[in-house]
């Protein structure tokens, strides 16, 4: 009686974890694709880019400018 009721806890156990198993694997998979796949992103990440590179070329304009108006300063003082 006693082995009949170990392998009843045992087979239960076993179906438990089996299922266990099958949810901790779709959540992991749903997990990295959150990660692979990102939301509001167009499907070649074309807008993401595009908002890169009009940041970095603002910045560099900005660089630009300031480095610009310094060599003007020095310019006119040295002339002065």
């Amino acid at each position: 009686m006693c082995s009949i009721i170990f392998y009843f806890i045992y087979f239960i156990a076993i179906l438990l974890l089996s299922e266990m198993k099958l949810y901790l694997l779709s959540e992991m998979k749903q997990s990295i694709k959150s990660y692979i796949f990102l939301q509001n992103v167009s499907g070649s990440g074309k807008d993401m880019g595009l908002a890169y590179v009009n940041f970095t070329r603002n910045a560099m304009d900005q660089i630009r400018s300031k480095v610009n108006d310094e060599l003007w300063i020095l310019n006119f003082f040295e002339v002065s």
